[in-house]
């Protein structure tokens, strides 16, 4: 069966691989209805920047020193003041932004649907190198130790030189004959980088020379059909303390050991975004929409909230007292932490948000998201 290589959007991905689990049969995934609620959370709009819509691809604003990063599809980069939206400074890129944006504390990383890849300095915006690499770019570059590690839409990750763009190395992994096109993101713990792989495994890679230390499985193929048998970590995983937690379609949510890979705890699950952690528990979103809590240590399910059912929510952010995640409408929503009732709800400019909020602290009080239509939104709650 042929790779679903024409998905954008992973809620539309999910949904389209939901509607072949129908036998061609038109899902039926009616978006619920926004109720009144009982709100208790005062959430306000800080500022707003307008970017240029996102296109097809997903990417997420980044925080550093103060300000915030943010990147179009039509090729804008963007240096935000994290309190007050003020522009430090934008430039074109001069290609499409498929992957983005990835920092350091002196370098923004960005890449491109040809394999363009692009280092900006973070001071003045000025391009330091271009390189490129044999395929379309997606997800975040991890920049760290030297390195920008950058992800291909085949699954392959390429670790280049942060001050020149040469390519120091390349991994590659089998790739199941179906997999969705979702952005598997990756993640820093340390020198070790996380990244999720199709077929529901979890790679800790060592930045600086691309070594693996450990590759497990969160979760594992089912079924008889190709279809049935997806399995991919879905969206990026989390770092929580000493722990990483993922999730994955048609699989499972857990956590497991940094360091060693070693699980602590999986619960049967099938993701339609990546999950959130805090403290004490760790949030998931189905591909239904349903938001789940489940205890950091144990796994217990603490509560289950599916007022939102199709409204393809993005991944969330732990936020306060509450656990906050957008839609495909671009409102946001505001979830009570102990008892997952909704308690708020912000609309933006009508777009989908696809990525996780990113927290503006200590910048600012306040968290930020990016909408399909390129608006980068800064919010507080009270």
């Amino acid at each position: 069966m042929a790779r679903l290589a024409s998905l954008r959007a992973g809620a539309f991905a999910l949904a389209v691989a939901i509607g072949l689990a129908a036998c061609g049969s038109t899902p039926q995934r009616v978006p619920a209805d926004l109720k009144p609620i009982e709100s208790s959370v005062a959430a306000r709009t800080l500022w707003t920047a307008k970017l240029g819509e996102d296109g097809p691809w997903a990417l997420a604003p980044a925080l550093v020193d103060g300000t915030v990063l943010a990147a179009s599809t039509k090729g804008r980069l963007a240096r935000l003041d994290a309190a007050t939206g003020r522009e430090r400074w934008r430039v074109e890129t001069g290609f499409k932004v498929s992957a983005g944006v990835g920092t350091d504390a002196a370098t923004a990383v960005v890449g491109g649907p040809d394999g363009q890849v692009a280092a900006f300095a973070l001071d003045t915006g000025k391009q330091l190198w271009k390189a490129r690499v044999p395929a379309e770019l997606i997800g975040v570059p991890a920049v760290a130790n030297g390195m920008a590690v950058v992800r291909s839409s085949d699954s392959r990750l390429y670790g280049l030189d942060l001050a020149t763009g040469e390519r120091k190395w390349s991994l590659i992994r089998p790739v199941p004959p179906l997999t969705l096109r979702v952005p598997s993101g990756m993640v820093l713990a340390g020198d070790v980088l996380l990244a999720a792989f199709p077929g529901g495994r979890l790679l800790g890679v060592k930045v600086a020379n691309g070594q693996v230390v450990f590759d497990v499985a969160v979760a594992q193929a089912k079924g008889t059909t190709e279809l049935e048998r997806v399995v991919d970590v879905v969206g990026t995983p989390v770092v929580e303390g000493s722990e990483v937690c993922a999730a994955t379609y048609q699989g499972r949510i857990g956590c497991l050991n940094g360091a060693t890979g070693q699980t602590i705890w999986v619960r049967d699950f099938s993701a339609g975004a990546g999950p959130a952690a805090d403290v004490r528990r760790v949030y998931g979103v189905s591909e239904q929409a349903v938001v789940q809590a489940f205890a950091r240590d144990t796994g217990t399910l603490l509560w289950t909230n599916d007022k939102l059912k199709f409204r393809d929510l993005a991944a969330p952010l732990s936020w306060g007292r509450t656990v906050v995640a957008g839609d495909y409408r671009g409102y946001l929503h505001f979830f009570d932490r102990e008892t997952g009732n909704l308690i708020g709800r912000l609309a933006t400019d009508g777009s989908a948000i696809r990525m996780a909020p990113v927290s503006l602290e200590p910048a600012a009080r306040g968290f930020v998201v990016q909408t399909a239509d390129g608006a980068v939104v800064a919010v507080a709650t009270e």
